[in-house]
């Protein structure tokens, strides 16, 4: 025995909105819908935006922030090298002194 399908046959979207429109990316669909050239579908906005992210590449990647012991170290190297710099600037002063001197 078949159930009686009571109430109003559902509606046919496709033929509601008129023939289809394919566009190349979600992108190019999006510029339609805010120019005014295509209807707005909210299941269809809504897969467009989500799309948006796969379809290229990001243009700048995550920042990732060193950790404190990776930001200590290269604190410590940048002093020792400085340290190291001053001291062959006392060095080269002491004996550029002594040269003028005459001692050796």
């Amino acid at each position: 025995m078949e159930r009686n399908k009571g109430g109003r046959p559902r509606k046919d979207a496709t033929a509601a909105a008129g023939p289809a429109t394919t566009y190349g990316s979600a992108r190019e669909y999006l510029a339609a819908v805010i120019s005014g050239a295509e209807k707005p579908n909210a299941v269809r906005v809504a897969a467009a935006r989500a799309m948006l992210s796969y379809e290229s590449p990001r243009l700048q990647g995550p920042m990732i922030s060193p950790s404190n012991v990776v930001l200590a170290r290269k604190s410590e190297r940048k002093q020792a090298t400085l340290a190291g710099a001053e001291w062959k600037k006392k060095e080269a002063e002491i004996r550029a002194k002594h040269r003028r001197n005459g001692s050796t």
